[in-house]
């Protein structure tokens, strides 16, 4: 429920009903004045099933569109889970270990966090990356790799971390390459002009009472905005009004953490 108190979602989705509400009344405006006297209602039937033909063929790519990118979005807040796992896990390893490697492992995991949060995200949100959260990364991949120098009593801790900080790795790759990832280009071409083409169909149908018809359009090209807003916003998912959020790093920085330093202080 939190959509209806976001006032940035309704601004960007207005701002779409407007785009397509304008291109809709000027548009048939136009096309009324440049046609006038020249339709007839004989050949409604076959604006009918074109338009038809053309509303199918929009709802098939953008639904194929729709399925795509939220398999995307699901999947990056996958992994966003799976980052802050790997980071709990890892600072839980520590309660066994000797100091420093303790002190220093807890140190270098809860400084990388806390520069993801504040740091990376909101550069995220640009399309960027934070050479902050670089050098704490830098820093933590330094002090898992100290590991391999522990007694030999103690190397088992190496080959604990060192596939853990391999997966972090990876999962911090895509999460900037998915910053930085849109649908292609000729996709959006395709979706807008269907859309426009779809919209200016209709421009053919022929009724006697221009109240109804232009109620008509309204309703198509408010469907039509709604649907291409979806496809924007979802295709940012670190920047639209549905952008993921650091919310399960945040938890493990906040509550996590600092349940584990109360446990391992006894």
């Amino acid at each position: 429920m939190e959509f209806f108190y976001k006032s940035d979602i309704w601004l960007n989705l207005s701002t779409w009903i407007i785009l397509y509400v304008s291109f809709t009344f000027i548009g048939f405006a136009i096309f009324l004045k440049l046609t006038k006297g020249k339709l007839s209602e004989d050949s409604n039937e076959m604006v009918l099933t074109t338009f038809n033909l053309a509303g199918v063929i929009f709802s098939l790519i953008v639904t194929f569109v729709w399925v795509s990118l939220w398999t995307t979005w699901q999947t990056v807040d996958t992994n966003v889970g799976r980052e802050a796992d790997i980071l709990a896990t890892m600072y839980s390893q520590t309660h066994h270990m000797q100091e420093p490697y303790k002190a220093n492992m807890r140190k270098s995991i809860k400084e990388y966090t806390y520069s993801v949060i504040h740091d990376e995200w909101p550069a995220m949100k640009k399309g960027n990356s934070s050479d902050k959260t670089l050098q704490a990364f830098m820093g933590l991949r330094e002090h898992v790799h100290t590991m391999y120098d522990m007694p030999h009593d103690e190397r088992y801790f190496y080959e604990i971390y060192f596939p853990l900080y391999r997966e972090l790795t990876d999962l911090r790759r895509m999460r900037l390459h998915d910053t930085k990832k849109d649908l292609p280009a000729s996709t959006w071409y395709v979706l807008f002009l269907f859309s426009f083409l779809t919209i200016i169909s209709s421009f053919f149908y022929k009724m006697e009472n221009l109240k109804i018809q232009f109620t008509m359009k309204l309703i198509i090209a408010v469907m039509f905005a709604m649907s291409m807003f979806i496809c924007y916003d979802l295709d940012r998912p670190f920047r639209g009004d549905s952008a993921i959020t650091s919310d399960a790093l945040q938890v493990l920085y906040d509550a996590q953490f600092n349940i584990s330093d109360v446990q391992l202080q006894h």
